[in-house]
């Protein structure tokens, strides 16, 4: 797992890591608190390539690897940036920020409260209904439209990646 602690402090202790949230191959996230707000922390963190230092903390690097970990971490970043661009669709995680710190790269994002659509889904004895699949289809289509009116593609579009909050809104 290696997930930072609860009550770690990030970005000059503007950030309170709550807990962790999950973890993929490149990356960590976290719910914490900023400014008696709840948000969402991604951490660059590659699975297969780093681990924890001793203090908690800093991420460290398999020796040898370091030049291709530093272009994967280089593209978290330059994604999470690009991201930031879409904050008139309300169906495109807001990101408020990037910020290097403990060997590694974040984001700061708006936190979602729901679950992803193919846990939404489970919960609905794995159907929905046809008026609410096409709501979803829209805001999706509505959220890749804008993305692609920029020149950029998502590349992972799967129901994992797809968060319904608790007011029914895809992102």
């Amino acid at each position: 797992s290696q997930f930072l602690c609860n009550g770690t402090k990030l970005n000059k202790g503007k950030y309170t890591i709550i807990g962790p949230i999950g973890s993929g191959g490149f990356g960590k996230t976290y719910k914490a608190t900023y400014d008696h707000r709840e948000v969402a922390i991604k951490e660059f963190f590659y699975e297969e390539h780093q681990m924890r230092g001793e203090n908690g903390k800093e991420v460290l690097t398999t020796f040898g690897v370091s030049e291709d970990v530093q272009k994967v971490k280089d593209k978290f970043r330059r994604e999470a940036q690009k991201i930031q661009e879409f904050t008139n669709n309300p169906h495109i995680v807001t990101v408020y920020e990037t910020f290097d710190e403990n060997n590694t790269c974040y984001y700061s994002m708006e936190y979602i409260e729901g679950c992803d659509l193919k846990k939404y889904c489970q919960k609905r004895g794995g159907v929905i209904g046809e008026e609410e699949a096409i709501a979803i289809i829209r805001q999706v289509a509505s959220a890749l439209k804008t993305l692609h009116s920029k020149q950029y593609n998502h590349y992972d579009v799967k129901p994992n990646n797809i968060l319904i909050d608790t007011r029914g809104r895809a992102v």
